[in-house]
């Protein structure tokens, strides 16, 4: 949720329900549309949008994913590029930004980039969001590496998304990944974010390995979760899998 780190605006709910239907519909044009108007409307920067649209309940919790884990959990490549290109403060949010983070990485460098490689990484609110829990312990670069969305891992970390970050299973984007295709999800698309992310982060664990059964409790639980969850349709508030997908109905 908004932490006192990271300055953000109060929001109506309508407004963030609104926002998180319009990013996992992938309704870009829309999307960017409503964040031009609340950022007029609130006279803040778009950027502080993104950080205040945090999925909050009237009791203070939801699942508290932000607008990044939606886009990610539903491999939006766009809409990726479109939120990256506004925290990474480009003029124009058009992705510009992020492109240009991916040209000064390689598929054999390190694409976690420092202050010095990304000049807005310092930004409080950008390190926030691309870091940022959700009640799972989940950020959108678990929700990516989870659904087998290479491109939009790549975009993530080259953008400073931290692939060492755990959840509250204790598990990286990678282990989470590889625990993720045991329960069912493809596992060549898992595969391969796996196989990119080994080669190009840093400090991350090499897979489940061993300690796969260590967990085993922990796993079975959070496959009758996913499942119990698996059919909820995408409604504003939030609601679905802890993995960010959704079926759009059909309007």
């Amino acid at each position: 949720m908004p932490s006192s780190s990271s300055p953000t605006v109060p929001l109506p709910t309508d407004d963030i329900d609104t926002l998180i239907y319009l990013t996992r519909a992938n309704e870009l044009a829309e999307l960017q549309s409503a964040i031009d108007t609340l950022s007029t409307t609130h006279t803040c920067s778009r950027r502080t949008i993104l950080a205040s649209a945090i999925d909050i309940d009237a009791d203070g919790l939801g699942s508290q994913s932000s607008l990044l884990h939606y886009a990610a959990g539903n491999g939006h490549v766009d809409t990726i590029k479109y939120l990256l290109g506004v925290l990474l403060g480009d003029g124009d949010g058009d992705g510009d930004a992020t492109r240009d983070v991916a040209q000064k990485s390689n598929s054999n460098a390190n694409p976690s980039p420092s202050k010095e490689d990304v000049p807005s990484a310092s930004s409080m609110q950008t390190h926030w969001l691309l870091t940022h829990k959700n009640v799972s312990g989940n950020t959108p670069l678990h929700w990516a590496a989870m659904n087998g969305h290479l491109d939009v891992v790549m975009a993530l970390v080259r953008a400073g998304a931290d692939a060492r970050v755990r959840n509250a299973a204790g598990r990286d984007c990678i282990v989470e990944a590889e625990v993720s295709a045991l329960n069912g999800r493809s596992e060549a698309q898992v595969g391969e974010c796996v196989v990119w992310m080994l080669k190009n982060c840093e400090g991350v664990e090499e897979g489940v390995g061993d300690g796969k059964h260590e967990e085993e409790g922990e796993v079975e639980e959070e496959a009758e979760v996913r499942q119990g969850n698996a059919t909820s349709a995408v409604n504003g508030d939030g609601s679905g899998n802890d993995d960010g997908t959704a079926t759009v109905p059909e309007t």
